[in-house]
Formats: C-alpha cells, structure tokens, sequence
C-alpha cells in the first residue's frame, strides 16, 4: 500500500535536499563506511571472503568521492532564503479509521524557523482518538553558527508523568574555520538527577585540501569520570582525491592501543581507473585481492580476484574475466575462468559472445560453458534481438539447450510495436508439447511528449476461452508546467468483468506560489515522513494536499491524506504585526481558531477563502482575537489576516 505521507514529503522535500551541499562530501563517505560495514559483517557472518556479494562490494567501493565542496555554498544557500516568500509550518497526516467509518486526523508535524531559513523546532504529535487531543510524540531544537552550521542538537521526549516535554539528549558540534565538522559531544539527559551526563564523543581531522582523513569515536567512563576511546576510522588519499586506503579499527584496552578490525587498499591508474584492491581482516586472517585492466578507452579487458590461503599466508588466484571489444567499445567476448588449486591452472568456466548491426545494436548474445570431461566448449543459452528503423528493441527472445533432448528450449519472448506516442508489448512462455511459443500477456503503453509513461496497462491470455482479460490498468496526468496531478489504478474484477479503481492518488497545488518561493526544511532536518528517500521530484508550484483512495465497502474513499501548511514571510517597515509573532491555533481545528500575536490598538480582519478562491467568511478580530469555523464544511482553508497596512496569509484545516 502507498503511504500518503510518504508521497507528500517525497514532492516536499526531495527538492529541498540542496540546502547543504558542504555536507555532501561527507555523506559519501558516510555511504561509503556504511558499504564497508556491510562487507564487515558478512566476513563476520560467513567467516570467508569469497563470495560474489563480498568481492563485488570493493568493485563498487571504486568510485570514490572527491574534493570537499567549498563552504561558500552554503553561505549562498543561507543569502537565498531572503528571497523566499513562504515557509512550510506544518503538516496533518489523516488516515482512516475502520471503526467509525471516516477519516480521521492521526499525526501532526510543525516547523519553526530563523529568519535565515535554517530550522529552529521540530515536533511531531500523535491525536488521541478518546479525547482528541494531540499527544507528544517527538520534539528537537537546534542552532546554528553563522555559516549554516549546526552547533547545537537537542532531543525532547514526552513527558508521561506531567505531559509535555522533557529533555532526552543534546549533541553539541564544533567546526573549523572550512566548516568541517571537528567535534561532536553527545549528552543525556538523567531524569533522577536533572542532570545531563556525557554520553559519547566523535572527533574528526581533515587534511590540508579539507579531505576527511580520521575519526575517533569515545565512549564515557562514569566509574573514572573520562573519555576511553572505542572505534577509529582512518583515510587516506591519492593526488586526485581518490581514497588509497582505509581502516576501521577498535581500542584493545589489554595492549592499550588501536587494532584494525578492517582495512581497504585501493590503486588507480593514470586515467582514474581502479587497478588493484585489498580488503583484509587480521583479526579473522581473512583477505582478498582483486585487479583490474583496462585498454585505451578506458574499457575494462582483465578483472582477476585472489582468495587468503591460511596454510601458506599468501594470496592465491581465484578467479578471472577477460573482456575483449570492437571498434565501438562493445564487449564482444566475455571469458570467466576459476582457479583449479590442485593443477594451478585456469580452467575455463564459460564464455559469452556478442553481436552487433550496422547501427551498433546488439542482436545476438550466446554461451557456451566449457565441458571438463570434453575439453571442448557446450552451449548453454542464446538471446536473439531485433530493431525497427529507429532502432527500437521489437523483438527479444531467449532459449536454453536442453542436453538430453538435444533441443531449443524457449525462455522467454517478448514483442514490441510503437506508434508515435504508445507501444504494445507482448509476452509469450514457451509451450513444451508443441514445442513452440504461447501468447501469455498483452501490454499498452502511452508516453507524453517528454516520453513519461502515463498509461499502462495488462491483459493476460485465457486459454480456456481463447481470449485476453484485464489484469490492472494505471494512468497518471501532470500539467503543462510540470505538478503531478494525479494517480489511477484499476483492476479487472472477474465477478462484473469490468474495471474497478483499486486507488487513486490526487495532488492539489496553489499555482500562484512558485516551489522556489518556498522555505522547506533543509535534507538534515529531521522528518518522520522524509527518510529514505532517493529520488529527488521536482514540481513548480506550492503542493497543498496529497491524498490516497481505495475501495471501502463498494465505495472509493479517501483513506490516507497529507494536507501541509504555509505561511508568507513578510518583510515590512512597520512593528505591529510580525509573521514570526502570529500563532493560529488550534489549527487544525473543529470549532474555532484564535490569532494571537496581533496589535491590539489597531483593527485587524481575517477573510477566509475555500481551495477554489471563493471567499467565504469575512470578520473583524473581537472576543479574545477568535472566529468560529464550525459551521464550515471540513477542508482546508486560505486566511487572509488585515491589520493597518499589513497582509498575512496562511492556511487552516477544518476537520
């Protein structure tokens, strides 16, 4: 099931993932120790090195990052928040509720900022269903040195015994002249005591071209009141940037003193190509060895992997690929040979062979694995490729040979026709009494002129009566400029044999406000509705709504809804009304909402517009500064607030 949450904050926030790019260079490498660790606790695991996914990992460990961007970049991402006119406040997480019937709001987000963009307060509330009130869930504060650095990270959890807050941790961070992070202390909180207690502490070093070279982690000592050290990581670094070693080690308080659990060496060619690596864990006597070769156009010809030998203490071949190629950098041969420990000798293990057209497209590809016994070559698979003028792929179909009936045996085959914005695809399985293939599903396909995919659908062969019946259906529609509109999947439903929508996703924007207007939450900004994304989604205009639909007793019905909520910054000459200073509470609300924060000696009024910019409401500020919404349909709602020559606005949920 698609989370709504989830999709709103992938359109929120994958766009604002910029705003500290003098952290990139050091996320990479977090990446990059995450990859190692991987590695680390598969040897831990399988006590051995050999396998594919352990030797594969070094592959990828090739690309390295490089320099540290210059902090200047950041300083230009805090100059640009002067330029945006509205900030994000808040976010209203909806779902459904099987019991009564409805949906409901369930979570509850709020941002506060600084005036130079970066966040001040994070907090996240749960909505008691029996008294309907919102419950803490999660609360954090920050601040930040002048360059955008964060120096100050405190962590709240909620108070059980007298509600509300009380503090759980705080990490302090300190940095260098260059904006690298050099020290970070963690503390906790003891809720006997009132006291905050050390809790653990990370120095980092870079070198002289701000390349992160060492971090030492420790960990507190509460019996002797000091830092003891734990982990270490060290780093080292070629002309290029391109890292030639690296070690994970732990402290061994009997030697007193660092022991590399893990380390990676890495060598380069002139051209920046990986040639040689090594990954060992002296503690296990575990090692591994791999080498490369490339040709003139940088095209890797030789991939050769050696295994530990314990008896001897020396690496031994393991494995090798040799890769040959034609003028136009396609691989024409793939050779894979294994290490035969009793003759020392390569044996060949299989090799595959490619072909091309005139046009470069590849049209045949064949195996053949080598036969000890034979000392001759078998073949084993082979796909065949086909193209139409434009060099579209219309045919793929692929056969094994079945060595005890000396036959073809089919794969898989798939078909391909194309008109100028839509592709039909057939799938075919090979049927093994006529020997032949079977038609097995259908495919459509229409693209929009940027080639998007915005219909789909699959019908699947029904043998019995000789004809196709649906399987799903999806289509999705974005605008002229870009917003993501809309979302439709349907499925075929064998009792009616018709379609029937399975969900719906719909997006609702304000276009009058451009995305880049937009103060968001920077990627560090902490979310539960915005980890592990990947993708970065860009859309032009200010996303107001997301909601997901799906059948609920016959019906489709709103189940899932992300409503987020802004407000326009306002640069004005005069005092009496400050954004920062507004609050508008509850919001959301049922009944009424209070502005508070406005100047009491000069008349304000808030006129009130529904999504469709029909004005619906329109009253001075009296009674304690507050209007009554009850009598409004739910939805969301625009507030225009008037004081004197100031305009505020912002938006509130009626539920």
């Amino acid at each position: 099931m698609k989370h709504i949450y989830f999709i709103l904050f992938s359109l929120l926030f994958a766009t604002a993932t910029l705003a500290n790019t003098a952290t990139k260079d050091v996320k990479t490498k977090l990446n990059l120790k995450q990859e190692l660790e991987k590695t680390i606790q598969q040897l831990k695991a399988e006590g051995k090195l050999n396998t594919e996914e352990a030797k594969n990992s070094l592959v990828r460990l090739f690309n390295q990052p490089k320099k540290k961007d210059s902090p200047s970049l950041l300083k230009n991402t805090l100059k640009s928040a002067a330029t945006k006119t509205h900030k994000l406040d808040s976010l209203l997480v909806e779902r459904w509720n099987e019991s009564t019937g409805k949906l409901e709001p369930s979570q509850l987000e709020r941002w506060t900022w600084y005036d130079n963009g970066l966040g001040k307060m994070w907090e996240l509330y749960d909505l008691d269903s029996i008294t309907g009130q919102w419950l803490p869930n999660d609360k954090e504060e920050y601040e930040w040195d002048e360059n955008g650095n964060k120096t100050m990270h405190l962590d709240f959890d909620p108070d059980s015994v007298n509600g509300g807050w009380q503090e759980n941790s705080v990490g302090n961070f300190n940095f260098d002249a260059n904006g690298n992070e050099i020290e970070r202390i963690v503390q906790h909180k003891n809720q006997s005591t009132n006291e905050w207690e050390n809790y653990k502490k990370r120095e980092s070093a870079y070198n002289a071209e701000g390349e992160f070279v060492s971090t030492t982690y420790y960990e507190w000592d509460n019996t002797n009141s000091q830092w003891i050290n734990s982990e270490q990581e060290n780093y080292e670094y070629n002309a290029n940037g391109q890292i030639t070693y690296l070690d994970l080690s732990v402290w061994d308080t009997t030697l007193n003193d660092w022991i590399i659990d893990v380390y990676m060496k890495y060598k380069y060619d002139n051209n920046g190509n990986g040639v040689g690596g090594e990954i060992g864990a002296p503690s296990y006597n575990l090692y591994f060895k791999s080498e490369f070769a490339y040709n003139t156009n940088n095209n890797e010809t030789l991939r050769m992997y050696y295994d530990w030998d314990v008896a001897t203490s020396q690496f031994i071949y393991s494995y090798k690929r040799e890769t040959t190629y034609n003028s136009n950098n396609n691989p024409v041969l793939n050779t894979e040979f294994n290490w035969n420990k009793s003759t020392n000798k390569w044996v060949v293990n299989y090799k595959i062979d490619y072909l091309y057209d005139a046009q470069n497209n590849l049209i045949y590809r064949e195996r053949n694995d080598w036969n000890t016994t034979s000392s001759e070559y078998i073949i084993n698979w082979k796909t065949n490729y086909q193209y139409n003028s434009n060099g579209d792929l219309t045919l793929r179909e692929s056969y094994h040979w079945d060595t005890i009936t000396e036959l073809w045996i089919g794969n898989y085959k798939q078909t391909h026709s194309y008109s100028s914005n839509s592709e039909l695809r057939y799938d075919y399985v090979w049927n093994k009494i006529t020997n032949d293939w079977l038609v097995s599903t259908k495919h459509n396909f229409v693209r929009d002129a940027d080639g998007k995919i915005i219909f789909a659908d699959k019908y699947n062969w029904d043998s019995t009566t000789n004809k196709y019946i649906g399987d799903y259906q999806e289509s999705n529609h974005t605008d002229t400029k870009g917003n993501y509109l809309f979302e439709n999947r349907m499925e075929w439903d064998t009792l009616t044999n018709g379609w029937k929508t399975n969900y719906q996703i719909g997006l609702t924007y304000d276009f009058s406000v451009e995305f880049d207007a937009i103060m968001f939450p920077p990627e560090n900004y902490p979310s539960t509705h915005l980890s592990n994304l990947k993708d970065v989604i860009r859309y032009p205009n200010m996303l107001l709504q997301a909601t997901y639909s799906e059948q609920k007793q016959g019906q489709l019905e709103v189940t899932e809804s992300g409503t987020a909520f802004y407000s326009e910054i306002t640069i004005t000459s005069s005092p009496d009304l400050i954004q920062s200073e507004l609050r508008v509470y509850p919001n959301p609300t049922n009944n009424f909402v209070v502005f508070e924060g406005t100047n009491s000696s000069i008349i304000a009024k808030v006129d009130l517009f529904n999504l469709q910019g029909q004005k619906i409401l329109s009253k001075e500020l009296t009674n304690g500064n507050r209007i009554s919404v009850n009598h409004l349909a739910n939805g969301t709602y625009i507030y225009l607030l008037i004081q004197g020559e100031n305009i505020l606005r912002g938006k509130i949920i009626k539920h």
